[in-house]
């Protein structure tokens, strides 16, 4: 270095009492890691808490269950080891320049409530849980808990049609039942399958290896992708991520990464460890070679702290989950940007059908338009109504027609979001019968057409 460059650094940098950076995405990020290192509240990724899902894009969820577990148990600890380790972690992806923070609205909602004595009823409230939140229309990115929480998510997540699979794992689990219990964490994804919420041609299982491989069958008698570890070594990890990324195309996917992926020499903190496995780096590598992919969702499971005396398994497991947020975040933000597409306009179309029929009372019409299970709550007339729609529809039907009194509602859709098979509408500046209110409204894609789910509108 020449003297004069030297002076320039000294001039600009030798009297700074605090350090600076320059680009606007460095600035934003320096940011949110000073307020993550002076959160008082420990929480996953060092996100916002918040318990409700209300204006969320996507949400961090702790499982704490461990019931289904055939060996060792304790991955019911995994959600609070990563909370106690999630001080400076991103938000700034130095190598994919993703800020999920930036992308999307993201808070830690806290751990599923779970009944911890019973396999079936955890099984059961998990699958409420997550059907909560995608009725919210928030992607959830998962930290158990055992492989069987995927079982309960995918059920959620895959309710309207089967969803693809990126799972890294040394094991397929997809083995049948033990002593007559099928929800144990050897065979979530063979119950997701049977259930017809996952789609075993667009599932590619990757890092495979052990002694369990004669339980693993049904992966390929149903049509997936199975990449053992020697493959691997054989493929390169480009070939492998290329692989991956033909199997899922361009549907919605699930990532799910069991962190028995790895070698126990980097994550010893886990019921099954299988030795051979893969480096952190290639697991790295491999997950943010998945970038582009449309992530709904994603999770990592099996860290059970009480194996690990050096807490390097917890921080190995953030740093999964890390990557496993900026690619749902990346996906998430992309479909915000196509908000114009055509979905959106066949979404703003069944909406205005409902304003339509509203203004004349066209009972039918609107019947049409719900789904049959439909929800509505709020405050209408002054009478609180839950349930059946049903009784909205009596108020309309017992108005007067327009030609008599004029128009008895009128609404202006004022913003809609779709993601995936979901979209979450607002009508403002509604008036009924001379009361103003606001209508929220969450649909759903059923057999390729736009229905109403649910309703909720309250009085202003």
């Amino acid at each position: 270095m020449n003297s004069k460059k030297l002076c320039a650094l000294q001039d600009k940098y030798a009297e700074q009492s605090y350090f600076e950076v320059k680009k606007p995405e460095h600035k934003k990020a320096v940011k949110e890691l000073l307020q993550q290192q002076t959160r008082g509240l420990r929480t996953l990724l060092g996100s916002p808490y918040q318990e409700q899902l209300t204006d969320l894009d996507m949400a961090l969820i702790g499982v704490p269950f461990d019931l289904g577990v055939i060996r060792r148990p304790g991955a019911r600890l995994g959600p609070k080891a990563i909370r106690e380790e999630t001080s400076s972690i991103g938000p700034l992806n130095h190598e994919t320049r993703i800020n999920p923070f930036s992308h999307c609205k993201i808070a830690d909602i806290g751990d599923v409530d779970l009944q911890v004595f019973s396999l079936d009823a955890g099984i059961k409230r998990i699958e409420e849980y997550y059907h909560q939140v995608m009725d919210a229309g928030v992607s959830p990115i998962t930290i158990g808990g055992d492989h069987s929480i995927s079982y309960p998510i995918l059920k959620a997540i895959g309710r309207d049609q089967p969803v693809g699979l990126i799972h890294i794992d040394a094991h397929c689990d997809t083995m049948g039942a033990v002593d007559g219990t099928k929800f144990h964490h050897g065979g979530p994804f063979r119950q997701a399958v049977l259930d017809g919420v996952l789609d075993p041609e667009r599932t590619i299982q990757i890092g495979i290896r052990g002694s369990a491989e004669p339980l693993w069958e049904f992966s390929s008698e149903s049509g997936m992708t199975v990449i053992h570890i020697e493959d691997i070594q054989q493929m390169g990890m480009e070939a492998v991520i290329e692989k991956a990324r033909q199997v899922v195309g361009d549907g919605l996917t699930y990532v799910s990464f069991d962190i028995d992926s790895l070698d126990p020499s980097f994550a010893p903190g886990t019921g099954t460890p299988e030795i051979g496995g893969l480096t952190t780096r290639e697991a790295i590598q491999l997950l943010r070679g998945l970038q582009g992919v449309k992530i709904i969702g994603g999770d990592v499971v099996e860290v059970a702290p009480e194996y690990d005396a050096t807490s390097n398994t917890a921080q190995v497991g953030k740093q999964m989950l890390f990557e496993i947020l900026c690619l749902a975040a990346d996906s998430r933000q992309k479909v915000k940007l196509m908000n114009n597409s055509i979905e959106t306009d066949q979404v703003i179309a069944v909406i205005q059908e409902y304003v339509d029929a509203c203004k004349v009372g066209g009972v039918e019409r609107l019947k049409a338009i719900f789904h049959p299970d439909a929800l509505m709550s709020g405050y209408m007339m002054g009478e609180y109504m839950m349930g059946s729609p049903e009784p909205f529809f009596q108020v309309v039907k017992e108005q007067p027609s327009p030609s008599e009194s004029g128009a008895v509602y009128t609404a202006q859709i004022s913003k809609v979001e779709v993601t995936g098979q979901v979209a979450r509408a607002t009508l403002k500046e509604t008036n009924f019968m001379g009361m103003n209110f606001t209508d929220y409204f969450h649909l759903a894609k059923i057999d390729k057409k736009w229905k109403i789910i649910s309703k909720t509108f309250g009085c202003e």
